[in-house]
């Protein structure tokens, strides 16, 4: 197809396509701070130690970083369902306008 056909095709879905965009990249960010704290929380548990540090919260001790990593599962998980709605929104809408296009 085109260059045209596609631009013209997905133009109107352009907020859409963004929002996937973005909403997927923040998931990706989200679930690498999940590992971070996981990975920290692991290797301070080996240590013995009772504290960890994070680089962006500071010192916390296991239950928080526990605490932590579960908000991060829960938002990973939110973020999710939210792009899994919006692709199929946009999946149903640019099949629609393809088969309406091809039937005129």
């Amino acid at each position: 197809m085109p260059r045209s056909a596609t631009n013209s095709i997905l133009r109107p879905y352009r907020a859409r396509l963004a929002a996937f965009g973005a909403l997927s990249f923040l998931m990706g960010l989200v679930e690498a701070a999940f590992l971070v704290v996981i990975t920290r929380s692991l290797i301070t548990v080996t240590d013995t130690d009772t504290a960890l540090d994070l680089p962006v919260l500071g010192d916390l001790d296991l239950s928080q970083a526990a605490l932590v990593a579960t908000v991060l599962v829960v938002a990973r998980l939110a973020l999710g369902l939210v792009v899994v709605r919006l692709q199929t929104g946009l999946t149903y809408r640019v099949n629609s306008a393809l088969r309406r296009e091809l039937g005129h």
